[in-house]
């Protein structure tokens, strides 16, 4: 026979995130679902002009549109 118990588990979840170009909020849906952005996280080595450091950014689909107008090679 089994005997249970309720444990309360805490757990980190995303409330908001905002472009970190223009500063606006990513949308989300009704189910709680971000509307579709560009996530980057990036560890830089060593020997880089940004040695060791952690970047994180998010932008949203019309800033991204604007970044890669700017590209001479687009993806």
């Amino acid at each position: 026979m089994k005997n249970f118990k309720q444990v309360m588990i805490l757990e980190n979840v995303v409330e908001n995130i905002f472009c970190n170009m223009c500063g606006e909020p990513i949308s989300q849906n009704e189910f709680g679902h971000f509307a579709e952005h560009l996530s980057v996280n990036k560890v830089w080595g060593y020997n880089s002009d940004f040695d060791c450091s952690e970047h994180s950014f998010d932008i949203c689909q019309k800033c991204y549109a604007d970044l890669i107008s700017q590209m001479k090679i687009k993806p």
